[in-house]
């Protein structure tokens, strides 16, 4: 209720207290305004009304006008107060000093500025708490700022304090029902951070908005070369949506955002009960000696790979062909039970994927870094789709290099194009000119296009259409097997057109899991190679075509099914038709 005291001082004035007072003046930037016992106080314009935004005073604030407030702030000798309705009509209590934060504890403030990564809200007496995206209630892919305002507002509850630092953690969901609690994070949990800090070896998120977790270097992705383009681009405020708890280090978390165990934490052992001889697992490789490799699962969990079982082929150092933290997938091949011990092999013959997870994950994070490099003023939102794989763009040739021609893009300067030399099938180019080529693909910035007549021409010719015809793309099936032409090699991948499918591009990957650091297959451009279809564009996450080299799947994993004849009975000594489809 009110406090209409007749006598009080700027003593008898607490952050909280509701109070009648007279406006005496009005300024553009609020109202002063006096209690009855003489002593004033200051109503900020953006507390004058329960709106945002508002740019000057509402008619209500006349000198002599008597209105009910809601002190704010007790500073000195100056005092601040609120008339926003929400506020001091509210029932809730009153939180005006860290000390007085409990978990739990529901209460009312108002919003003071609004991120990416959450937003800033205030209470009484100064105190201030953050409330992290994950706490704003909000579904997938909707913004704070669609939804909230600076000014509004909010109910609020607690879920974290660390009163000697002042830190608050505040949450817009009533119920703490839908958050991992920093003691039953455990281990092989999927949780949520937004970046805290950066350190050489780490980097240090706050998780669910209240945790801390800790992510090494080598576990930001799967694979070898990414991690560190990814540590290069991330800025405090970054929000990671999936982690993997791998361990627990006091009140710290150990955290994976590889996405090989983000996928496939339900089947990741953390005991030893767990392991069964015979099973292929994903893991990390934590340590390599001589003798061999230790690879760990979850929590304290780790198997060993004798030298002899690591690789293929005999090899002088297994630091040549791994590296801690390497990502990898681990054949077991027998579990001690007494002595703790799980002997495992890493040969690529045991554990090569049998799906396309791996280069999967490494498209998907290329698209992370990339938006994350060129998000700028400069790039527009829709660069990526503009450039999307088929489509056919203008560019004009900047440079002609000894790796290929170079091209720039008017309303993309930040993105580069690249036509090597052996994609300009037959044409022309010098600096200045304009040429257009179909996009073949499109990672890390560099846009490769192909003037070849066969791709070009595999588009829509009625001028009208820029994107390539969806149905050849479409007539695939998964794990059918097709001829392809190389068309670029990278050092992750190669790029491949489908001839018979109207030159559909497709990707297949040059390395595992286990192989990163071995000695790649070598293909030749334009080389013709008989390759599976491990994924469609449109289930694809990635959005591309993928095509595995055949023999590189594990042999049930590979059907022919439009190419192949069903197996009939065939009897030794029969004659059959064969078609030739690869020379090696």
């Amino acid at each position: 209720s009110a406090f209409e005291g007749s006598v009080f001082t700027h003593a008898d004035v607490k952050p909280g207290m509701v109070v009648r007072a007279k406006v005496v003046t009005v300024e553009p930037f609020g109202a002063i305004v006096q209690f009855s016992s003489g002593v004033k106080a200051l109503c900020p314009l953006p507390h004058m009304s329960e709106l945002d935004n508002i740019v000057k005073p509402p008619k209500k604030f006349k000198a002599g006008a008597e209105l009910l407030f809601r002190v704010l702030g007790c500073k000195s000798k100056r005092i601040t107060v609120t008339y926003k309705k929400s506020l001091v009509k509210s029932k809730l209590e009153v939180l005006a000093s860290y000390a007085d934060a409990k978990i739990g504890l529901v209460t009312h403030g108002w919003i003071t500025k609004i991120e990416k990564h959450g937003c800033f809200v205030r209470f009484y007496n100064g105190v201030q708490g953050f409330v992290s995206r994950s706490e704003l209630g909000l579904e997938p892919g909707i913004e704070a700022e669609s939804v909230y305002h600076v000014g509004q507002v909010v109910k609020c509850r607690i879920v974290s304090v660390v009163p000697t630092s002042r830190k608050l953690y505040v949450s817009f969901t009533m119920s703490s029902n839908r958050v991992i609690q920093a003691d039953t994070a455990k281990v092989g949990t999927i949780v949520s951070g937004v970046v805290e800090r950066l350190t050489p070896a780490t980097v240090v998120v706050s998780v669910n908005g209240f945790s801390k977790g800790s992510i090494l270097n080598e576990q930001l992705a799967d694979h070898h070369g990414q991690a560190a383009q990814l540590k290069n681009l991330l800025k405090p405020g970054h929000e990671f949506n999936q982690l993997l708890v791998l361990d627990t280090e006091g009140q710290n978390l150990v955290l994976s955002a590889k996405h090989s165990l983000i996928n496939t934490a339900n089947d990741i052992p953390s005991e030893i009960s767990q392991m069964q001889a015979g099973a292929v697992v994903h893991g990390y490789i934590c340590n390599i000696i001589e003798a061999g490799c230790f690879v760990r699962f979850l929590g304290h969990l780790t198997g060993f790979s004798p030298k002899d079982k690591a690789v293929d082929r005999p090899i002088e150092k297994l630091s040549d062909v791994f590296c801690v933290g390497q990502s990898v997938r681990s054949h077991v091949l027998n579990v001690n039970a007494e002595s703790a011990r799980v002997k495992l092999s890493l040969q690529q013959s045991m554990c090569s994927s049998p799906d396309c997870s791996f280069i999967q994950g490494y498209f998907l994070l290329d698209q992370k870094i990339a938006a994350l490099k060129y998000s700028g003023p400069s790039t527009s939102h829709d660069w990526v789709k503009y450039f999307g794989i088929g489509s056919l763009v203008k560019g004009e040739v900047g440079a002609i290099e000894e790796y290929g021609v170079i091209l720039n893009f008017k309303d993309h300067p930040d993105v580069v194009g690249l036509i090597e030399h052996h994609q300009l099938g037959g044409s022309t180019v010098k600096v200045g000119s304009s040429v257009k080529g179909l996009v073949v693909d499109l990672s890390d910035g560099v846009v490769n296009l192909s003037l070849k007549p066969e791709l070009v021409g595999s588009v829509s010719k009625d001028g009208k259409k820029k994107k390539r015809h969806r149905a050849a793309v479409l007539d695939l099936e998964l794990r059918e097997e097709v001829n392809a032409v190389v068309e670029i090699v990278k050092d992750s991948y190669v790029v491949l057109s489908v001839p018979e499918y109207n030159h559909a591009i497709g990707f297949a990957p040059l390395m595992d899991y286990n192989s990163q650091l071995l000695p790649q297959h070598h293909y030749d451009n334009g080389q013709c190679i008989t390759v599976v279809v491990g994924s469609i564009p449109s289930s694809d996450p990635s959005g591309r075509l993928i095509l595995l080299p055949k023999g590189s799947a594990q042999d049930s994993n590979i059907s022919s099914s439009k190419r192949a004849k069903k197996k009939s009975d065939y009897k030794v000594g029969s004659l059959v038709e064969a078609e030739v489809q690869l020379f090696s």
